[in-house]
């Protein structure tokens, strides 16, 4: 079970909503998730290239070549996961606002890429200002690109998966507005 899924069903029909939403979004503390993940970074880190691997196969894993990219709060995670680990040598944030703000020293000089969605599809939630809080404090290589009618959904499977198709009529219109909108890149066969 995925404690941060919108839902999961079990044999017999039994539902378990989101337990993490439940504690996180009241508050708007969504901090505590990209933490969490950092955390579990490191200890990732720790088992595969510590002193005492987990696995027979763990000295395969490049110490020196290790990157992390997510989407929404992945990516959020993957800029935290990158301020609490050196061993973290890269970083992609895919539409994710940054719920913990990046150290003021900066990544350490090394390179991270926030990939942005078409503003022109965000909804008419408050403005996010994290990423121009951010920008300034990326010490390194940057760039800031803006993905032309690419919607939330759409740096995920979850557009070509068929997530619009089940949703409510209304729902549906804007999910394919999203994926299929002006400037969208279409890729036949996915």
């Amino acid at each position: 079970m995925n404690p941060e899924s919108d839902g999961t069903t079990f044999p017999g029909g039994r539902v378990l909503g989101c337990k993490a939403c439940e504690q996180v979004f009241p508050d708007r503390s969504l901090n505590r998730v990209s933490d969490a993940r950092a955390r579990d970074v490191t200890f990732l880190l720790d088992r595969l290239t510590g002193d005492r691997p987990a696995r027979r196969h763990s000295r395969l894993t490049d110490a020196r070549h290790i990157g992390m990219a997510g989407h929404s709060i992945g990516g959020a995670s993957a800029a935290t996961a990158m301020a609490a680990d050196p061993r973290v040598a890269a970083g992609v944030n895919m539409d994710g606002t940054f719920f913990a703000p990046l150290p003021e020293a900066g990544l350490g000089g090394r390179p991270f890429l926030p990939l942005d969605g078409d503003p022109a599809l965000l909804p008419p939630d408050p403005e996010d200002t994290s990423w121009a809080d951010a920008w300034p404090r990326m010490d390194c290589w940057k760039r800031w690109p803006t993905v032309t009618g690419m919607g939330h959904p759409g740096f995920t499977d979850w557009p070509a998966s068929g997530g619009a198709d089940r949703l409510r009529p209304r729902a549906r219109r804007t999910a394919m507005a999203e994926e299929n909108g002006p400037g969208a890149v279409t890729a036949p066969g996915l």
